[in-house]
Parts: structure tokens; C-alpha cells; sequence
């Protein structure tokens, strides 16, 4: 099966968790249906498909075939790496569990700079980071989201606040990085020029 996706879909600073999410909704298949069609050695509950960052287990050339370039996404967030000079290699930078904006999530956009352990505040509304389900109150792994519903908690409850429809149109635009800190970051390991 040919996924149904566009290019242009993908935002600045996008995650991969958000890409994923909006195949899902515009092809109107569930996470395990996914999996199966970007990975045909998928086999329902495999632990290394569950890492949002790095997609190790992830068959990227089959990605591509089906018109999903990520590697940029995955290069970008291996350079802001950078900012941490921590000689350790098994820490991660980034956070194994979801942390979102819920206004950015409200436009179907989730950035892997949320996922970076030293942001606290969303670099575009400068609200407040989120890291637990609103309804359940727990730590939201990949493995703690909806197979059936994009964007939405195993509990039932959606991470979104808005939904407008169509989004799709908006996907892919530009966003504005409000903080200056990070702003800098990105310029010093050179994802963004100023």
C-alpha cells in the first residue's frame, strides 16, 4: 500500500512523532497498520519502534519510497546535540517520553525541540511545556498513545484542544522561534542562519 503524503507536509523543526501522527490522520490508518507499512518486518509490540528520536528499527529507504524524508529532521536533531558537550554517549539529550505545546499540537505540529531536555517553554508560544495526559496524568510513551486515534492519549483522551478542519492546509508552514536562547543555539550548530 502507497501512503497518501506530501512533501510539503512537513514543517520546520517538525518531530518525527508529529510526521508520523499526521500520516496517520490523512490516511486514516492506525499505528500498527503504519508500522506495518513502513517496516515490513513489523511484528505488533516490538520495543525499537518506540523511540520517537532516533527511529532506530526503522526502515528509512522504505520511508522514502513512500515520499517520507526524515533524514533532515534526524540531522537537525543530531546537531543540536552539539549544545551538550557530554562526553557521556549513553545520555540522551532529548526526552524518551512525549513533551508537547498544546497550542502547537492544536495546528497538528509537534517539534523535536520540545523533545530537547533543556527546553522548558515552546520556543514559538513560550508557554510552558506539557509532559503528562491531562486526563490520566501519566509520562505519555509512544507506547502510551492511541494505536487508533492520532494525537490522543491510550486513555482516550486527545492531546489537542482545536480541531479544525481541514489542517492539512496549514502543515509544512512556517513557524517563528520566539526565544532568543534557542534562536542562538540553532544558529551556533547552524539549522538556522540569522
Amino acid at each position: 500500500m502507497m501512503l497518501t503524503w506530501r512533501k510539503e507536509w512537513i514543517g520546520p523543526f517538525d518531530s518525527t512523532w508529529s510526521i508520523f501522527e499526521k500520516i496517520r490522520l490523512v490516511n486514516s490508518i492506525n499505528e500498527t497498520d503504519l508500522l506495518s507499512i513502513i517496516n515490513p518486518e513489523y511484528k505488533k509490540r516490538q520495543r525499537k519502534y518506540r523511540n520517537i528520536n532516533t527511529l532506530i528499527g526503522f526502515n528509512l529507504t522504505e520511508l522514502e519510497r513512500q515520499g517520507v524524508y526524515l533524514r533532515v529532521t534526524l540531522d537537525s536533531m543530531e546537531r543540536l546535540k552539539q549544545i551538550v558537550n557530554i562526553p557521556i554517549y549513553h545520555v540522551s539529550v532529548y526526552h524518551s517520553h512525549l513533551v508537547y505545546c498544546s497550542q502547537c499540537l492544536d495546528n497538528d505540529y509537534h517539534s523535536f525541540l520540545h523533545q530537547f531536555k533543556l527546553i522548558n517553554n515552546c520556543p514559538f508560544h513560550l508557554s510552558d511545556l506539557i509532559d503528562k495526559c491531562e486526563k490520566c496524568n501519566k509520562v505519555i510513551y509512544v507506547h502510551n498513545l492511541s494505536n487508533n486515534t492520532p494525537f490522543c492519549c491510550s486513555c482516550g483522551q486527545s492531546l489537542k484542544q482545536s480541531f479544525d478542519d481541514p489542517l492539512w492546509k496549514k502543515w509544512g508552514g512556517e513557524v517563528h522561534i520566539k526565544d532568543d536562547i534557542v534562536l542562538s543555539w540553532l544558529n551556533k550548530v547552524g539549522i538556522m542562519k540569522s
